[in-house]
């Protein structure tokens, strides 16, 4: 058994490719040199870059507000909701809720809830029963709740996966008297969708990232510039109101400050000024928690 290098010609439909030769006594077997780097290429790549994906993508799941922003739906119940997208990099993206009392020491023992998802196509419904709610948010998943997701057709007409979410009492147990009405609304809110129509997002180790965060950041050193080295800072009524002091500022700003600005600001040099002191270990991506 020996193993040598070759330079086999091999045509893949776009080029030809060097190759690896195994020879096995009078076998030999052609191995291409992408499987043997992938996995050095991905281990470099998320050595470099991971922790900054995830820190984007963990402010584009904030943005959800789960655990975080509260809905009363009677008394001292309060609930929190998460609809799911197939872009959350979850192995099993859902919908979820999130009951709990506001109200010190007091428990739910029994809440009943119809949940639905109205869609043009019909509307997806499921019952939760949860027990023993207290000030402990208690979370349970919507199997039967639709990702959001938007769908365009070929005659580029948009449709969404469900227009509506709306969510009613069917029960409450409680130590205390609570009055609901178990055929009303206590809960409705329409998904916008709004961010997977505008922001980007990236594909990388089998899992998609949010990129929302990091071209927020690389876009504010866009504004930076322009604000620095090409936008007046004063502006007058008449020209009769300029003082002389005022023109060399304004040549400086319009032959060298404005140029200067084009080159800075272009996208590549932009994601270099952002990507470098990262690789460098100098920053990190900071993004608020909620």
């Amino acid at each position: 058994m020996k193993l040598k290098t070759s330079r086999t010609p091999h045509f893949n439909g776009t080029g030809y490719s060097a190759y690896l030769t195994l020879a096995i006594w009078e076998y030999s077997i052609a191995l291409p040199t992408g499987l043997l780097l992938s996995p050095l290429k991905t281990w470099f790549e998320k050595k470099l870059l991971l922790e900054t994906y995830a820190a984007s993508h963990r402010a584009y799941l904030n943005r959800s507000g789960f655990l975080v922003r509260w809905t009363t739906l009677c008394s001292n119940l309060e609930a929190s909701l998460s609809l799911a997208t197939i872009l959350e990099n979850d192995r099993a993206p859902t919908a979820k809720i999130a009951l709990r009392s506001n109200k010190q020491d007091h428990v739910y023992s029994k809440i009943s809830l119809l949940v639905e998802a109205h869609s043009v196509v019909g509307t997806y419904q499921e019952v939760v029963t949860l027990h023993n709610i207290g000030n402990l948010p208690i979370i349970a998943a919507l199997s039967s709740i639709p990702l959001r997701a938007i769908h365009i057709t070929e005659q580029m007409k948009l449709f969404q996966s469900f227009d509506e979410f709306t969510m009613s009492l069917l029960e409450v147990q409680s130590s205390e008297s609570v009055p609901f009405d178990p055929n009303k609304i206590v809960w409705s809110t329409h998904p916008s969708n709004f961010e997977l129509l505008n922001d980007r997002f990236e594909q990388r180790w089998g899992a998609f990232w949010n990129m929302a965060a990091i071209d927020s950041d690389i876009q504010e050193r866009a504004h930076w510039f322009t604000f620095h080295l090409a936008t007046q800072k004063i502006y007058y009524a008449s020209n009769d109101q300029i003082p002389f002091s005022y023109f060399p500022t304004a040549i400086l700003r319009q032959y060298v400050g404005r140029p200067l600005c084009w080159i800075l600001t272009r996208q590549w040099l932009l994601r270099a000024y952002f990507w470098l002191p990262i690789f460098l270990h100098m920053r990190k991506l900071e993004v608020a928690d909620g």
